[in-house]
């Protein structure tokens, strides 16, 4: 079975990055960009990583974090953050509620470090230069 990412996410960007790492192949993406169906797609998925864009509108990042902590079946999924540079000056509490975060704009390689970060049992990674 291969490992699942949850992108939760509004524009596509993020799916456009990942299509482009040839190494991620092996991974099944799912996505959303409804923030209502986040926790339940966690749920029901039980994704190995989750993606998440913590400025999408209606959404609430560092409350989502802290429920994808400590509310599931599975606790300790580990999620990844991406975000604008101004969020980390105007509230910076989601930094300890998240594995690794990104900013925006993101670079392929700093996305591929991240993910090997998170999910470093993945053997695809290893042959990475």
């Amino acid at each position: 079975m291969h490992p699942k990412i949850l992108l939760i996410e509004q524009t596509g960007e993020l799916r456009n990055l990942l299509d482009n790492i040839s190494e991620l192949e092996a991974f099944s993406f799912i996505s959303t960009s409804e923030p209502s169906l986040a926790l339940p797609l966690c749920n029901y998925l039980s994704p190995n990583l989750i993606l998440v864009d913590f400025e999408l509108h209606q959404f609430h990042g560092y409350q989502f974090s802290k429920q994808v902590n400590g509310g599931f079946e599975r606790p300790n999924i580990p999620l990844i953050a991406i975000i604008h540079p101004a969020q980390i000056l105007e509230n910076n509490q989601f930094l300890y509620t998240v594995d690794d975060y990104l900013l925006k704009p993101i670079k392929i390689a700093q996305l591929r470090q991240s993910i090997q970060t998170c999910l470093p049992d993945q053997s695809m990674f290893y042959s990475l230069h």
